[in-house]
């Protein structure tokens, strides 16, 4: 039994970084600002507001290292 939970288990590792790379991929090709979505509909942000934000969430960085 417990040869079956440890082998359950390693077979989990690659399915969690495939799904966490297909969500990525996904977040990465959605239009839209993601700045915009987090501040909600009218929010009165100016540009510097918005990407100070940018830079709080590691969106100004290259994809390989978001």
């Amino acid at each position: 039994m417990l040869k079956y939970i440890l082998r359950r288990l390693l077979h989990l590792i690659p399915v969690l970084l495939i799904i966490t790379i297909i969500l990525f991929a996904m977040l990465q090709i959605m239009p839209g600002d993601p700045v915009n979505a987090y501040l909600g509909i009218g929010s009165n942000a100016t540009v510097e507001q918005q990407q100070q934000i940018r830079e709080m969430l590691g969106l100004d960085q290259p994809v390989h290292i978001q």
